[in-house]
């Protein structure tokens, strides 16, 4: 037999080819291949939540190589009950394998008739046992525990009726091997994900999924896989999407997911991974591009917004996406365009002008100028209205000099604008989270008879003003209910509850909710922290020089712990280098990803990609979906009455 799973194959054309540009943004790789690249590199949290719900399951497959042979042979083109009685039957009337080389063929086939094709597996059977003893001198497939891997392949593609499949069962089950068998679940589930195209024979999907996954994932991939096959993602039948853990990953299911309503559809640049476009979804905003130059935030984009193809998520800077590709999309009518231009040089302008920095070139620095690429957007799509998100500092940051030649800018481009300072905790979310936001609408020629950008635009002012309502959530009130953890404990998944999946229900899995291992002198300044207290207080009352080893008035807050009872301060991205100012109220240790997606009112069925600490960099830069619904609702609403206004 050919060998077909351990040969090298050759990469699929174009994998290699760089998706931070715009090659990538322009077709250079399929939506399909742009999907499975996305797959791979998060294959890590697509393994634990099967791990999570399924913990690596015994299928009755055995230690022995000479029993999982037999147990393989009869496993193949019949049910799991037909061939565990089968082999039951055979294991009782033949304890050692040794006495099956003189059994009468008559007598195995009676024994095994469960298991199906009796006669040709008899033959086969019998065959198998007179070649093993013939070439190893013993029934007894030990010896193979001191083969390498592609002679024991060999050996085994050798008997017959033991193809690629069931050598690798026999590889991975009971010779420790890191090999990748695919059965028909697992198939079935890497051709509905996307892994593999659709209409492959057996043979050729499993000499493409061999080597596709790392070693150390393969053994609990099969096995989870095997056992999601069989309860929820069914060959027979319709797969139980509904109640699918997997179903943000699938292509299956997400080819299958209807368009959103575009009556009002934006544009996201800095998307990040798509706080703000969260909320404008849930004011009833559809997403038609969103565009990011973080790999790790567009793919934490993509999976959390199902109906959206890779086609529609763009990883690339914004100054290399050219005219031509944007204008390729301009045809469709864009409401609103939204973005949030990174925002680190503004935030440095207040301890510049401290330090005596007057500021001249400060917009020199081509990360300061970034809005000038979000106005050429509106140029290219013209929408009705924008949003721009960035820090407060900019609104006064000499004397309102920036915040002018933005406002200027935008002016040129054809809009009006108005920025509004907003506070988060004002609107629903648990953290005192201040930030800028002007808001735009496009200046029509006046003989349209169309109400004037600035009237509509105080108009929307006026709504999310009104639409203000202190946070009544505290920190502990919006974390209760996740698992309390101590320092070094979680995991990227949790199982939540059910240890069993029942009929029609969910599992509840918790996402991103682990700690880190920090120092015993951290922990111990972590444990002497009052609740709301900083640093810069804390050294007030604690002077042992093993607690204080930076200088309080350089690092006042290197160190805070969250008041329990109020909201959380800023949830910042510095946080995927260390927890210090984050400290738990409760347990003696920092927060966790999952603690501040809550805080900045995240769903808890939003994941953060990749698997690490970096999954802070996305929040620390995300705007909390529930100030963003604000927003959408206010432009709405201004729109709709707008419209009525305009027809009249």
């Amino acid at each position: 037999m050919q060998n077909l799973s351990l040969q090298k194959t050759a990469p699929e054309k174009n994998a290699t080819i760089m998706v931070n540009g715009c090659k990538d943004s322009r077709g250079a790789l399929s939506k399909r291949k742009k999907h499975k690249l996305s797959l791979l590199r998060n294959i890590d949290t697509i393994a634990d939540i099967l791990e999570a719900l399924y913990n690596s399951p015994d299928h009755g497959n055995k230690s022995s190589p000479m029993d999982e042979l037999i147990y393989i042979h009869l496993s193949k083109k019949t049910n799991e009950r037909g061939y565990s009685e089968a082999f039951n039957r055979l294991s009782s009337a033949f304890p050692n394998w040794e006495r099956l080389s003189d059994a009468n063929p008559e007598t195995v086939r009676n024994l095994i008739g469960s298991a199906g094709l009796g006669n040709q597996r008899t033959k086969e059977l019998l065959a198998n046992i007179k070649k093993i003893r013939s070439d190893l001198g013993c029934l007894n497939l030990d010896e193979l525990r001191c083969w390498n891997s592609r002679k024991i392949f060999k050996f085994l593609t050798s008997l017959q009726g033991i193809g690629p499949k069931s050598a690798f069962c026999i590889m991975m089950y009971s010779l420790n091997k890191q090999v990748f068998p695919v059965d028909t679940h697992v198939h079935t589930i890497c051709e509905r994900m996307g892994f593999i195209v659709g209409g492959l024979d057996h043979d050729r999907a499993q000499t493409i999924l061999a080597k596709m996954f790392p070693k150390k994932l393969r053994y609990s991939l099969h096995v989870n896989m095997v056992a999601h096959g069989r309860k929820i993602c069914r060959k027979r039948g319709r797969p139980l999407c509904e109640l699918c853990n997997l179903s943000k990953f699938c292509l299956y299911f997400r080819n299958a997911q209807k368009a959103r309503d575009d009556t009002f559809s934006m544009i996201d640049v800095f998307c990040g991974a798509g706080g703000a476009s969260l909320g404008f979804k849930d004011a009833g905003f559809s997403i038609k591009l969103a565009v990011d130059n973080s790999r790790k935030a567009t793919d934490t984009y993509y999976l959390n917004n199902e109906e959206l193809s890779f086609d529609q998520v763009i990883t690339c800077d914004i100054e290399s996406l050219d005219e031509e590709f944007m204008n390729e999309r301009a045809d469709e009518e864009v409401t609103l365009i939204f973005g949030g231009p990174p925002c680190q040089g503004w935030s440095i302008i207040g301890k510049n002008r401290k330090n005596g920095t007057n500021g001249i070139n400060f917009l020199k620095d081509q990360k300061n100028t970034l809005y000038k690429e979000f106005a050429r957007q509106l140029d290219i799509f013209k929408p009705r209205y924008f949003v721009m998100e960035n820090v407060p500092a900019l609104a006064t940051a000499h004397n309102g000099k920036y915040a002018g030649i933005i406002r200027n800018e935008f002016k040129k481009h054809g809009y009006e604008s108005i920025p509004i300072k907003l506070n988060a905790s004002n609107y629903g979310v648990s953290q005192n989270r201040k930030r800028i936001f002007f808001i735009g609408r496009r200046i029509y020629p006046k003989e349209k008879g169309i109400v004037s950008a600035v009237d509509e635009l105080n108009k929307i002012v006026e709504r999310i003003r009104e639409k203000a309502k202190k946070c009544d959530n505290s920190f502990r009130d919006v974390t209760k209910g996740l698992p309390r953890l101590n320092a070094g404990e979680g995991a990227n998944v949790l199982r939540m509850h059910d240890p069993e999946i029942k009929d029609g229900i969910k599992p509840k899995l918790i996402f991103n909710h682990f700690t880190r291992r920090h120092n015993e002198r951290d922990l111990k300044i972590y444990k002497l922290l009052s609740e709301g207290e900083d640093y810069g207080h804390f050294s007030i009352r604690h002077k042992e020089k093993e607690l204080l080893p930076y200088d309080t008035k350089s690092f006042k807050t290197k160190f805070r712990k969250i008041n329990g009872d109020s909201y959380c301060h800023a949830i910042i991205s510095h946080l995927s280098r260390d927890a210090n100012s984050y400290v738990h109220p409760d347990d003696n240790r920092g927060i966790t990803v999952r603690e501040a997606a809550r805080v900045q009112s995240f769903p808890d069925d939003f994941i953060f990609l990749p698997k690490g600490f970096s999954q802070f960099i996305h929040l620390g830069n995300a705007v909390p979906p529930k100030l963003a619904k604000v927003i959408g609702d206010s432009i709405i609403e201004t729109f709709m009455e707008s419209k009525e206004n305009e027809q009249v």
